[in-house]
């Protein structure tokens, strides 16, 4: 079931459920779809919300849903948007993979705003200097009316870099402007990139191939990222790490499309500016020590945070009973539409009910 149809005269695709974002990009090229970060993923990341290159100039994956279909647990196929079934189809946005149904294709709105190459830029500085730079960034995002939503910055922490990769969709000119806004004056980055590729290379560079075969997920919105908040990321607690494997931060300025919609507009609730904060370890044997530095960088994030999305989530923090975190004042009303579409339960995931 990988089907994947485009409409072009009506800016739309449809795909079916076992299709995979690196293909539907490249079925809608030259369009935009709004996609992940790594697109040799699957479609499920629509349910939880989506967070991509697209984000702050578009907004989340799921915000482009125009309908979907879905088989319910009577076994009963649904149609489902804004008219139809509109309970579900709300809670479709955001509520996760596992409550109401199996989604059998989605249509998504596709934008035509595309320009043939777009401005990216890679810079990388030593763990020296991490700390200055991310305290640095985190004083610029206090204020965001100089940022545009053209831009996508992402921010990567290992134990040994940081690595700032930013993709404007501006005009191409205006790239190293907008992206200088990054430097800081006394600190040269270690090594910088950057160049032009259309939006679907970009994609294509940005698939995993990672072989790992355990992942630890620590994540979670914060309103800031503060001092504490650094010093520990770039501490010896955080970077001797075990030898058995290796971890990745990624970090997240989310400031523009997806504020402009209310919280209780869809199910996913986290519609405030924030800083996006998602750990994950990687390494490929069941390991104590990795699941010891797992749980203390877990707890020194759970501190600050205000949500999680559903998405990422957190294996430290049940959904079932922290469902606040993860839906906020959604979360009642979650409840009711599960009574109608699974009352039985009949679609979960062991430890994963609202």
């Amino acid at each position: 079931m990988n089907g994947i149809f485009v409409d072009k005269k009506f800016n739309t695709v449809t795909f079916q459920s076992g299709a995979r974002w690196i293909d539907i990009v490249r079925a809608v090229a030259p369009y935009y779809v709004i996609c992940p970060y790594d697109c040799s993923t699957g479609i499920g990341t629509i349910l939880s919300g989506g967070f991509g290159p697209l984000v702050n100039s578009h907004g989340l994956i799921m915000d482009s849903v125009i309908s979907a279909d879905i088989v319910t647990a009577d076994c009963e196929e649904i149609s489902l948007n804004a008219e139809e079934n509109e309970e579900v189809f709300w809670a479709l946005h955001g509520a996760g993979q596992y409550s109401f149904g199996v989604v059998t294709s989605f249509t998504l709105e596709i934008f035509d705003d595309y320009r043939p190459l777009l401005y990216t830029s890679k810079k990388t500085w030593t763990m020296e200097n991490a700390g200055a730079m991310l305290k640095y960034w985190s004083i610029l995002f206090r204020d965001t009316s100089q940022w545009p939503k053209d831009l996508s910055p992402i921010i990567t922490l290992t134990n040994t870099t940081l690595t700032l990769e930013t993709l404007y969709f501006g005009e191409p000119h205006n790239g190293i402007k907008v992206n200088s806004m990054f430097d800081h004056g006394k600190i040269s980055a270690s090594s910088t990139s950057h160049g032009m590729v259309s939006f679907l290379e970009w994609c294509e560079l940005h698939r995993s191939r990672d072989t790992a075969h355990k992942y630890n997920i620590q994540s979670g919105f914060i309103e800031d990222l503060d001092d504490e908040l650094i010093n520990v990321m770039v501490s010896n607690d955080i970077t001797d790490c075990p030898d058995s494997g290796e971890y990745e931060i990624y970090i997240e300025f989310l400031y523009g499309a997806i504020t402009e919609l209310s919280p209780s507009y869809t199910a996913f609730p986290h519609r405030s500016k924030c800083v996006h904060i998602v750990c994950i370890s990687k390494y490929r044997t069941f390991d104590d020590e990795w699941d010891s530095w797992s749980e203390y960088f877990g707890e020194v994030l759970s501190k600050q945070r205000t949500g999680i999305s559903a998405g990422w989530g957190d294996i430290n923090v049940s959904e079932t009973y922290n469902s606040h975190l993860y839906w906020k004042e959604n979360s009642s009303l979650l409840k009711e539409v599960k009574k109608t579409y699974n009352g039985t339960n009949y679609f979960h995931i062991i430890g994963k009910n609202y």
